[in-house]
């Protein structure tokens, strides 16, 4: 008759051993401690039990944790520094970038805005500058009919300096030279 072999199973949570026999080893791996009874007992290779024990001596607390490595004051001051820094750069410049420029306005979508043209007579397109994408309508005063009235070609048309302009946006933009009748 053979000889019954005997395995180690050990529980995963606290680290107590046990020896079963072979016949036994699929029984009892799997079924809960008994000495903690949180952790589940299983099967570990001799190997594996050498390699935990040493890990457990040198670092201790059941071999479940590393030991504790603290970062010097003279690396996390300067990393701090250099991070506020950079937050207040970007911070500085997402203001200056939301702030209209002096003799611009920013417009916002859904409503109309009453100005009066400053600039220099030009076209449409150049005078509208990067609002010029956003537009939904723009028509000029005409005192003669007393209306409103849109440009037949804005990349071509002119606008005088001087006209009364009606403008709506579909997007968020800044228009410069233009003057807000109120």
């Amino acid at each position: 008759m053979p000889e019954e072999r005997t395995y180690k199973i050990t529980c995963d949570e606290c680290g107590y051993s046990e020896e079963v026999s072979s016949a036994q080893l699929t029984y009892e791996e799997g079924k809960t401690c008994p000495r903690c009874l949180k952790g589940k007992m299983y099967w570990v290779p001799p190997t594996e039990e050498a390699r935990r024990r040493r890990f457990q001596e040198i670092y201790g607390q059941g071999g479940r944790t590393m030991p504790e490595e603290r970062i010097s004051p003279a690396i996390i001051i300067p990393i701090g520094l250099l991070l506020g820094g950079v937050v207040a750069v970007v911070g500085i410049a997402a203001l200056a970038r939301a702030a209209a420029p002096p003799g611009c306005l920013k417009l916002y979508p859904d409503k109309y805005y009453y100005f009066i043209y400053t600039g220099p007579s030009q076209t449409f397109k150049a005078a509208l500058g990067e609002c010029y994408p956003v537009i939904y309508t723009i028509d000029v005063y005409d005192s003669e009919t007393d209306d409103w009235w849109p440009p037949a070609d804005p990349d071509h048309d002119i606008l005088e300096t001087g006209s009364k302009c009606r403008v709506m946006v579909q997007g968020i933009c800044t228009l410069c030279g233009f003057e807000l009748i109120t």
